[in-house]
């Protein structure tokens, strides 16, 4: 844990509306940090989470030294498990 007593978090995936990130901080742990590829939502991330800083694009064009600045980070989380979701029905219909 950080200095401030709460577990520190990455989002991947996060998506417009960072309802896993709002999820988690409700429930008291710190997103500092965010990744995002698809353009079209960073306005909209920015308005709903201005704290969480948002690295935008590819995440595997992203160096990890970027993560790294944020000192000790508890977990990961990944929106991408939504999508997989979204496959699994695209699949069906």
């Amino acid at each position: 844990m950080n200095g401030g007593g709460k577990k520190k978090f990455i989002s991947l995936f996060s998506g417009c509306g960072g309802g896993l990130d709002l999820g988690f901080e409700m429930a008291g742990f710190e997103i500092p940090i965010a990744n995002e590829f698809d353009k079209t939502i960073y306005e909209t991330f920015k308005t709903n989470h201005p704290k969480i800083k948002l690295i935008k694009g590819y995440i595997r064009q992203i160096d990890s030294s970027v993560f790294a600045k944020f000192g000790e980070i508890g977990g990961i989380l990944g929106g991408f498990l939504l999508v997989l979701e979204c496959d699994r029905f695209f699949v069906r219909y």
